[in-house]
């Protein structure tokens, strides 16, 4: 069996602008926007919530914040409101 390997890419940041420590986090991936592509969302405990939207193979992912209210959890069949 051969061994995986995997490439690091950096697609997006959230800055912890709720000082002094890092930022308990949680993400989402799924489709948010249902044009075939898994997006990632991540939101802090300082409530900042950023949706990160894959534009496709060599393209930048686009960055969206959002504040608690206007996010839906498309992927979980939620909405946080």
């Amino acid at each position: 069996m051969a061994t995986p390997s995997f490439n690091k890419r950096v697609i997006g940041e959230v800055v912890n602008d709720t000082p002094p420590g890092p930022m308990n986090t949680f993400s989402a991936v799924g489709d948010i926007n249902g044009n075939g592509l898994s997006d990632v969302v991540v939101g802090g405990r300082n409530g900042k919530i950023v949706w990160l939207e894959n534009p496709g193979a060599g393209q930048e992912w686009n960055q969206h914040p959002r504040s608690r209210s206007a996010i839906s959890a498309a992927t979980a069949g939620l909405t946080y409101s």
